[in-house]
Formats: C-alpha cells, sequence, structure tokens
C-alpha cells in the first residue's frame, strides 16, 4: 500500500498491531496511527508544526504512549542540531545541541525513552519521559563500523547504542546487495539490488519481494502478539510505502533434544541486560559486569554481579570475580556483607590458585569451555571432560562456562551447536558438583566491539535449556558459631573506623610477624582504636590476642568491655600483609579473654609536629618539571623563559618511573646537585620532593632514613637560595608507597633531619584527598587539588585549611595540560591556566604549579600548542602581566586582527607559524600568523556571503583553516569545497 507522505516509521505496539508515523507532503504535518493487524487504523494524534521536520523516529511506550523525535528543519536551525520532540501533548523544539541529520533511535527501558541522535563523530543521547520531558543530554562514542552504513542499522540494546552489520548476521544475504537493512526478529528488510530499486525481505527460509518501485530507508517491525511484521519504506514522488506482512518462518527452531537433568541446575547468560535487556536469553539468573548497571533489566530474575556492578543491583545471587584481576580480600568483604558466595572465573586451574582464594563447601568456580568451530565434537567432549575432572572434588560448585565464538570472535555455527547438546547434561551428571552453565549469548570486547552475534536461534537454544532445567534452591551460608548474642557493629562506630581509614590507609607489606607486630598490632589497629576511645568512651579499646594473661593485644578488632567482652574484625585478611576493610565486621563475644584499655587520643585532628623552626615559604609559582636534573635540558629553561616570570622547578628526585627510574636513587641524588648548580648559574629555583614509588622499590624506614640524610646534604648546600621549598613525600597515601609514608611520628623523624633553613612540607594527599593531619605536619602544606573541581571550588577547600592549620597551602598538582584532553586527568581549555592562577591569588593561597604533560619528563619535543600557550598564559598571569581575556565577537560582525590572533594563541599558532616559514619567538611570529590568519578569513567570509548568502561564524573559521592547511587549496577550490560540503549537510 502507497500513500502520500514523506518519512515513515513504524513499531509495534504493546497491545497487538503495529505504530505507524507519516510525515505529510507539507514537511509539517505529522500523524500517529495505530494499525491492527486486521488493516484497521485508528489514529493516535496528529500536529501541524510551525516548521519543517526532517528525518525522524517513533517510540511507544509498554502503556501505549507514543513519541517522535525529528530533525527540526526550520532555517537556521537544521545546520545548528535542533530536534522536534513530538508527544500527544507536546511539540517542542530543542535548539543548538550539535545534533546530527539522523535521529537514530528511540527506545523505552525501563521508565522512559532512551533518544539517540547521531553527530558527525559521535552521538548523544538523553532519556525522554512519556510527555516530552527531556533529561540530560550526553555525548558517547559511535559503535565500530557504523562508517558502512548502506549494510547495517542501529539499535539500542541493552541501554548501549549498537551497530549490526548485515554480512555478520547474514553472510549469505551479501549475495542479495541490500542496502539500508533492517532486521527484526530474523528477517531483514532492505533495498534489493540498485539504486533504490525495490524492496526485499530475507530470511533463512525466506526470500520476498515486496515491491519493485525505488525505494529507501526501510523499516520493519515485529508484532509478538500476533506474530506479523509490518514494513514501511520512503519512496519517490512524495509517497511512503506500507504492508502488513504475514508470520514470515524466519527463526528456524534449533532441534532440541535435552532431557531434564536429574537434579536441578542454574542457567546463567552472560552479558543479558548488557545487550538484549534480558529479553533475549531465556535463564533463572544472568551475569552483569564491567560496571553495567543491573538495575535496567526487564525481568525481575537474580544476578551474578563483579564489584563494578554490584553498587547497583539489588537480588544478587553471586559475586562475579576474575582471578588475578579483582582484589579477593575486597571481594571477600562483599561477598560477605551480602551473604552470597563468590563465582571465580579463569581459564585454567591448578592447586595454587585454588586453593588459598576459594572456600570450599560455599564458593563457586567457573569452567570456561572454549570451542573451536574447526574441533571435532570427540575433540571437545574429550576436552571439556579433562577441564572438569580437574575442577571437580574440590569442594567447590562448578558452573560450566559455554562459548558461542571461538578466541577469535567467530561464531559456531549452527550445526556445531547442535552436536553440542547433550554434552552439557553429560557433564552434569558425570560431576555431581556441577550446578549450572553460564552461556556467552554476545560477542564482547576484543571478540567484536559489543556487536550482537546474530544467532537468530539463540533465543530457541537458551529457551530449551531453561525449560530443561530447575533452577536449585539459593545458598544460604550459615554463621560461625558462638558463645554470645549476634551483635552488629553499633553504625556510629563503623562510620568512625571508615573515616579513620580514608585519613590512614590500611597498611600493606610482607605478612610477617615483626610487619603485624610494627604496622597492625602498635601502628594502625591501635591507633583506631584510641580514636575510637577517643570518640566512644573508656569501653572501648583493645584485647588480648588470647587466653595468655601476658599475650600481646590484637592485630585486627576494636573491643567493646560493657557487660561481657565483645569483639568485631574490621580487618579482613590481617596476617597476610594485604588487609582490607569491611563494612560488616565479624563479630566474636569471647569470655575467655581479657580486655585492654587504649589512651583516648584524636587522630583525626592532632597535628604532629616536628618543633623544628624554619622559614615561612614566600609565594611560591613553579611548574612541574619531575626529571629535569636527571638529564639537565637547558632547552627546558629556554621555554620557561620565553613563557613568563615563573621559575621554579618542581623537581622529583627519584622515581622508578620516567627517566630518573633508569639510574640508582643514589645517583639520581648526584645529578640533582648538578642540576641545582645549573639553575643556580641561570637564575632559576627549585622545589625537591625527597620521595616517591617507595613501595615500588621495596624501601624499608631505615631505606628511606638513610636516602633523607643523603638528599639533605646536597639541598643544604643551596638552602636559602636556589631550594626554596621541599617536601618530604610526592603523595603519602598513594598505592605506591609504604605505609609508613602516613605515620606522622615517622615523618616528624624524618623532619628533623632536613635543614632547618628550609621551608618543608611532609607531602600530599593522592587524587585530590581532603587536607588531613597526615599532610599538615610540615611547615607548609602541598595539595592535589581534586580534577574534577573547578580551579576556583579547589582554591576555596585549601583556603579553608590555611584557616585551619595555619599554614601556607600550595596548589601543587592540579589538572594538567595536554592537546588531547582526558576527563579528570588532563584538559585543553586555555581559560583554565587563566583561572587556575588566578584563583591561587584570590584566595591568597601559598603558591600555585603550573602541571602539564610534558612536565613529568621536562621534554621540550613532547609539548604540543596548548601546553606552550597554557605555560605562558600561568606564567604571566603569577607574575602580575596582564592578558586580556578572549572576546569571541557574535555572528556576523567583524573580526579584529587582535581577536584572531587570540584565537590562533592555541591548537594552530605552531602548525600556521611553520606553514608559513615564520622563525624566532612565539611574539616575534604572532603578528605574521595573525596577518595570514585575518587574509585567509577575510576570504572565507566573502565565499560565505557569495554561496550562502550570510557571513561565517568563528567556528566555520576552524574548519576552513584546517582545510587550507592540510590540502593548500586556492581560493576557487575552497569555495568548491565548501558548496560540496554544504550539499552533504555536513559543517
Amino acid at each position: 500500500m502507497t500513500r502520500p507522505g514523506i518519512y515513515t516509521d513504524v513499531v509495534p505496539h504493546p497491545l497487538g498491531g503495529f505504530v505507524h508515523a507519516t510525515l505529510g507532503t507539507d514537511w509539517r504535518t505529522v500523524t500517529v496511527e495505530w494499525v491492527r493487524t486486521t488493516g484497521q487504523r485508528s489514529l493516535v494524534w496528529s500536529h501541524l508544526l510551525p516548521s519543517k521536520c526532517l528525518y525522524f523516529r517513533v517510540g511507544v511506550s509498554p502503556a501505549g504512549e507514543v513519541i517522535v523525535v525529528g530533525q527540526d528543519g526550520r532555517e537556521g536551525t537544521s545546520q545548528d542540531g535542533a530536534l522536534w520532540i513530538l508527544t500527544a501533548g507536546k511539540t517542542e523544539s530543542i535548539d543548538g545541541r550539535g545534533f546530527g541529520q539522523y535521529v537514530a533511535v528511540v527506545e523505552w527501558v525501563n521508565t522512559a525513552f532512551v533518544v539517540y541522535a547521531t553527530r558527525r563523530h559521535d552521538y548523544l543521547s538523553a532519556l525522554v519521559s512519556a510527555t516530552g520531558d527531556v533529561g540530560t543530554w550526553v555525548a558517547g562514542p559511535l559503535p565500530q563500523g557504523l562508517t558502512s552504513a548502506g549494510q547495517g542499522w542501529l539499535d539500542v540494546i541493552g541501554g548501549q547504542l549498537i551497530w549490526t552489520d548485515l554480512a555478520r548476521l547474514w553472510p549469505s544475504a551479501q549475495d542479495h546487495k541490500l542496502t539500508c537493512p533492517m532486521t527484526r526478529n530474523g528477517v531483514t528488510v532492505g533495498q534489493a539490488p540498485g539504486t533504490r530499486d525495490g524492496l526485499r525481505a530475507y530470511g533463512p527460509d525466506l526470500s520476498s519481494e515486496l515491491t519493485t518501485e525505488a525505494v529507501f530507508e526501510a523499516r520493519v517491525a515485529y508484532d509478538p502478539v500476533s506474530g506479523r511484521y509490518a514494513v514501511c519504506a520512503r519512496m519517490l514522488n512524495f509517497r511512503s510505502f506500507f504492508e502488513l506482512c504475514p508470520p514470515w518462518p524466519a527463526i528456524v527452531a534449533l532441534p532440541v533434544s535435552v532431557a531434564p537433568f536429574s537434579r536441578p541446575c542454574w542457567l546463567l547468560p552472560f552479558h543479558a541486560t548488557r545487550h538484549n535487556k534480558s529479553v533475549v536469553s531465556p535463564g533463572h539468573a544472568e551475569i552483569i559486569t564491567d560496571g553495567q548497571d543491573a538495575g535496567v533489566r526487564v525481568s525481575a530474575r537474580p544476578v551474578i554481579v563483579d564489584m563494578a556492578s554490584e553498587p547497583s543491583a539489588d537480588d544478587v545471587l553471586a559475586l562475579f570475580v576474575v582471578i588475578g584481576r579483582d582484589d579477593m580480600a575486597r571481594a571477600w568483604a562483599v561477598a560477605n556483607r551480602r551473604g552470597v558466595p563468590i563465582m571465580a572465573y579463569w581459564d585454567h586451574i591448578t592447586d595454587i590458585q585454588v586453593s588459598p582464594v576459594l572456600r570450599p563447601g560455599w564458593d563457586w568456580l567457573s569452567v570456561m569451555l572454549y570451542c573451536d568451530p574447526a574441533e571435532t565434537i570427540e575433540s571437545f567432549r574429550r576436552r571439556a571432560h579433562g577441564q572438569v575432572s580437574s575442577a571437580s572434588g574440590r569442594g567447590f560448585s562448578l558452573v560450566l562456562t559455554v562459548q558461542m565464538f571461538d578466541r577469535n570472535g567467530k561464531e559456531l555455527n549452527q550445526e556445531k551447536l547442535s552436536e553440542m547438546q547433550g554434552l552439557w547434561r553429560e557433564l552434569a551428571e558425570a560431576y555431581p558438583d556441577v550446578i549450572g552453565l553460564a552461556p556467552f549469548a554476545v560477542i564482547r570486547g576484543d571478540r567484536g566491539q559489543n556487536g550482537v552475534t546474530g544467532y537468530p536461534f539463540l533465543g530457541e537454544w537458551l529457551s530449551a535449556y531453561a525449560a530443561a532445567m530447575t533452577a536449585p534452591a539459593r545458598p544460604v551460608k550459615t554463621s560461625p558459631p558462638t558463645e554470645g548474642p549476634e551483635m552488629q557493629i553499633p553504625a556510629d562506630v563503623m562510620a568512625l573506623i571508615e573515616e579513620f581509614a580514608s585519613v590512614y590507609p590500611i597498611p600493606h607489606g610482607d605478612g610477617s610477624e615483626a610487619w603485624v607486630d610494627e604496622a597492625l598490632r602498635n601502628g594502625w589497629t591501635k591507633k583506631m582504636q584510641e580514636q575510637v576511645c577517643f570518640r566512644f568512651g573508656p569501653d572501648w579499646g583493645s584485647k588480648a590476642r588470647d587466653s595468655g594473661e601476658h599475650t600481646p593485644r590484637t592485630k585486627e578488632a576494636i573491643a567493646w568491655n560493657k557487660n561481657g567482652l565483645h569483639v568485631w574484625d574490621p580487618l579482613i585478611g590481617a596476617g597476610s600483609g594485604r588487609p582490607t576493610l569491611t563494612r560488616d565486621p565479624e563479630y566474636f563475644f569471647v569470655p575467655d579473654q581479657h580486655f585492654i584499655p587504649v589512651d583516648p587520643v584524636d587522630h583525626l585532628n592532632r597535628v604532629v609536629s616536628s618543633g623544628v623552626v624554619r622559614p615561612a615559604l614566600p609565594f611560591m609559582a613553579a611548574k612541574s618539571s619531575f626529571d629535569w636534573h636527571i638529564h639537565r635540558d637547558m632547552a627546558w629553561l629556554d621555554r620557561m623563559k620565553e613563557e613568563g616570570p615563573v621559575r621554579t622547578l618542581r623537581l622529583v628526585v627519584h622515581s622508578v618511573y620516567r627517566e630518573s627510574g633508569k639510574v640508582t636513587p643514589e645517583e639520581a641524588i648526584r645529578r640533582l646537585r648538578l642540576g641545582l648548580e645549573i639553575l643556580q648559574a641561570e637564575g632559576f629555583t627549585a622545589a625537591v620532593t625527597f620521595h616517591a614509588d617507595t613501595k615500588e622499590r621495596g624501601d624499608t624506614k631505615d631505606d628511606i632514613i638513610a636516602r633523607t640524610v643523603q638528599i639533605n646534604d646536597v639541598v643544604k648546600d643551596f638552602a636559602g637560595s636556589v631550594v626554596i621549598a621541599a617536601r618530604l613525600w610526592n603523595e603519602n597515601s598513594h598505592p605506591g608507597e609504604q605505609w609508613f609514608a602516613c605515620d606522622p611520628d615517622f615523618l616528624v623523624e624524618l623532619d628533623r633531619l632536613v635543614d632547618a633553613r628550609i621551608p618543608l612540607a611532609h607531602g600530599a594527599g593522592h587524587g585530590g584527598e581532603d587536607i588531613n593531619v597526615i599532610v599538615a605536619g610540615g611547615s607548609w602544606i602541598a595539595h592535589h587539588a581534586d580534577r574534577k573541581k573547578t580551579p576556583e571550588e579547589n582554591a576555596a577547600i585549601m583556603a579553608a585549611a590555611q584557616v585551619r592549620f595555619g599554614k601556607s597551602v600550595v596548589d601543587d598538582e592540579p589538572i594538567g595540560f595536554e592537546a588531547a584532553a582526558q576527563p579528570d586527568r588532563r584538559v585543553s581549555d586555555l581559560a583554565w591556566a587563566r583561572r587556575q592562577a588566578q584563583a591561587a591569588i584570590d584566595a591568597g593561597l601559598g603558591g600555585s604549579t603550573y602541571h602539564c604533560n610534558a612536565g613529568i619528563w621536562a621534554d621540550v619535543s613532547m609539548l604540543d600548542d596548548v601546553q606552550r600557550e597554557a605555560g605562558r598564559i600561568f606564567s604571566q598571569t603569577v607574575g602580575g602581566i596582564v592578558i586580556p581575556p578572549i572576546v569571541v565577537p557574535p555572528t556576523g560582525e567583524a573580526v579584529t586582527p587582535e581577536q584572531i590572533a587570540a584565537v590562533v594563541r592555541g591548537g594552530f599558532f605552531q602548525d600556521i607559524a611553520k606553514f608559513i616559514g615564520v622563525t624566532g619567538t612565539e611574539d616575534e611570529k604572532r603578528p605574521a600568523v595573525s596577518a595570514w590568519m585575518l587574509a585567509r578569513i577575510l576570504v572565507i567570509n566573502q565565499i560565505y556571503l557569495d554561496v550562502f548568502g550570510r557571513p561565517c561564524d568563528l567556528e566555520g573559521y576552524g574548519s576552513c583553516v584546517t582545510a587550507i592547511l592540510e590540502q593548500d587549496l586556492t581560493d576557487d577550490e575552497l569555495r568548491v569545497e565548501k558548496q560540496k560540503a554544504y550539499a552533504r549537510g555536513d559543517r
């Protein structure tokens, strides 16, 4: 059937039949109808819009609410990326979001529509309610393979935008050369061979010609209520095609001969929610990993989750852990809190791996069974029995992880899967500790970049097994016997212990008795007990390790001496050398042991000071130059001179990484003296960091004491001249540092070894941690700011710390600069450099450091244009040099050379200077570059006026400059290219 119309789309109606939307020939009337399987049509709603609506998609909620999202075709808006959001009671245009030409998908997920609109290099997505209220738009990368747009289609599967390639789904479909295809329930509909030459439906046992007329942009929908299909397509001459189709034999039923198992077994599909919304992969439960949100699953079945997805899950069956990747101590804590077993996964099984990791009688073991397509079923049977046999008999419940692809991502064919039927029951019968199957239903990661496998029979295969297998009862872990009442640790006590652990990291070491005594029994655990005693009174403290009268105190517990001795163990694995904190500590009632009182000490607010009187810290404006003293490249100093008045290098004496890691600590200290001598001659100063990466080197306390003395022997000769400041540690709580880097008493011991003429900080927190008493013990405080916050927010935090501790705080390592911006790590916004420097000045901080990627190595060759210009802006701002802000004129206004100069100080400056052959310093090159830019921009603006009848804006200029640089086009060639781009809709 054909009817007047431009664009068209169809989706199934939740009550049966289809929702069909069309755009009238006036480009403004959008009509939505409910088409029953009898062909009867009912109007849902219709809107006459004030302007054009272009490419659109339709979605329908489970309650039957319909939404249409399409491109706003008004003059000046379609180029800027505007969308129409249409519902029964709403017509709204959203402007200026940079949407592309196509709305890719509108899909109902859980409680709202998910809308995906593609852009040139990525997509935007947002949740839209059934009434048309739009949430926050989020950008994401386009799926791999989208470049072959003629042979695939986009869908939302499991809350992600998925590109499905027709050739991957039906390899033989390539013979039909279908273009613009879409598949639903195994049936693919697309254009027949030739340009817009007819419409064809295709499947394993189906080849149906729907029309021979020229069509394009076909859509197909499947109605599970009636089993029928609907196909619509855009045609020429302002017509659209729509047809109700019969229940085609698309899904080929896989012969299933699975007898019921003799005992209940779990069917546990992997990643069903991630890709298939729990619909395509039947099972009693499902496995969700890699941080996927367990809350988006459609069915109410329980889940097995890894630690990244665990926070989003409610009904957890087991905790999924990858041996060798996950922290088992932390996994035990999570599993214990949840009261569920661990399901451990790896490919190879040995006694060494299994015994210390899993708990017999409780935890599960996943056995991965790969089957290569070229392997015979008999060969695979022998190998599968060998793998399961090696894992059996150890006291663990076994889950057979069934693979649907080989190691290179190639799917097993239908014949091979048919051969494998019965093997799973055979294995379960042969090994009584097998409790379930865990099939991979999709390709993920390296094996196809999240593409759907496209097995049309996979749902049947899993459904057959789900029907043949009864789910067993959930595992129930019995609590260990106790001689006293079972008690939870008071919530406020546990909260205090967690707060204490956030300031004083839990020590890790070799697990020896000597280490346990120093780091835990008389260290972290003792301080934790003292903190609880300070807050909650003298009934809280320690206990004897056993019932002996003179036995030492516990290494991991907190004790409450009230109506008997109640004990909780907040540390798991204290004797292993890698203890972790649990939120649900195990409880013991121990009447045969005695309570040990502790002193009430407020370690969270008590600053430990060395008493050494040191000079005040001058305002310190520095540049991260960690490794400069190792290679002493004069080009780095020359660059700093060009940038502005900043003349202080932030040095790290030795790290196991970068250049300093190629020499010994002793050699690094020798080179430090050589570097300081050069800085003295060149008029530079330094802030020296004594220690970093101590755990990576395996340093002991004695090593650190000796190295502190050696470094001090160097820096004391430059005190008051070159070395204007120093600090003991780079980041005390960094995972690469030894536990005693966070011991205030040890820091004080080191403080007394450093020359009193040098202002000294004890270190800094790691990754935006709060400024706490550990780093506040020196004469000044270094802070590594939270990179998720703005410079002004971080400056306010540091200013508050100055008031609290009465010491200068330096913004020592803020977010770094680099052209390739990285969230929470690197920024490319040049304005950020000015804001960082100005925020430190306005807040009255003790100083600020310019941090960039090249500064870690102090290597000029690694500086890109952003790092160079940001360094100049920072240096001149902290030096009091006024830098006028970049003012971008509104569209159509005249552009001055000064404004162009401001714009090209960023990413294009060095490229343009090189292209036009100018040399000298940046200030010497800037007039020539600005003039060159202005001349080209005037030409580009005239082209816009001639071709489009309007002036260009600055965003357009950037694209044109790139074209000139990369292609060296003449003015006429550029005009032709611009016209082609405009015809494509490409900005």
